[in-house]
């Protein structure tokens, strides 16, 4: 059937890629092997960085927010995302490295914005993997608080375990044949009554 890849080559429309889950409400559009390769085949094509952009204009009925899934790469797909978004949503584990790489990402966020996005904006910044036992968490926590502010949300405790567990709880919720484990280290949100009505995506708490 069609993914995102056949969306973003022009061979799909959202609405035919879109599948119904077992949650109300939530629909989505799978990714597929063939998604790799769609960097290559779009590097000749004019737009390239807007094709995700000019996919979603004909929007699925019913729908408030898209929330799109980044691989952990500043490639083409990452901008097609960035450039199609709102706003953008980062979870961020609560380790030194990671406090480092969302510095990088911050710089990167703000050249997508002056070259192809100028509306976009990080909308929050969700703490994860968090470690009570662990005083980097704090500090990385404190860190992130004190640069981000209100964006930050409140500090997550799951581990490792609950995270696999809650994945799987996740995997029985939608009816989908396959569902590719979640790689990306950005959530970019494009919100239709953001737009529409003028009001800021709700807090995520």
């Amino acid at each position: 059937g069609c993914n995102t890849y056949h969306v973003l080559i022009g061979e799909a429309s959202i609405a035919e890629a879109a599948k119904p889950t077992a949650v109300p409400g939530l629909t989505i559009v799978p990714s597929g092997m063939d998604l790799s390769g769609a960097e290559i085949e779009l590097v000749q094509v004019e737009n390239r960085e807007y094709r995700l952009r000019e996919a979603l204009k004909s929007r699925l009925p019913n729908v408030d927010y898209i929330l799109i899934d980044c691989p952990p790469a500043l490639g083409l797909l990452t901008v097609n995302a960035l450039a199609a978004a709102d706003a953008v949503l980062v979870p961020l584990q609560c380790e030194f490295f990671a406090l480092e790489g969302v510095s990088h990402l911050v710089r990167t966020i703000e050249r997508v914005k002056r070259a192809f996005n100028p509306r976009l904006e990080i909308q929050g910044i969700v703490l994860t993997m968090f470690d009570r036992r662990n005083n980097l968490s704090d500090m990385v926590a404190n860190d992130v608080r004190a640069h981000f502010g209100e964006r930050c949300t409140r500090r997550s405790s799951l581990g490792t375990y609950g995270f696999r567990r809650r994945r799987r709880m996740v995997d029985r919720c939608l009816s989908t044949t396959s569902i590719a484990p979640a790689l990306g280290r950005i959530f970019t949100l494009r919100a239709k009554s953001c737009v529409a009505n003028g009001r800021r995506l709700p807090d995520v708490r």
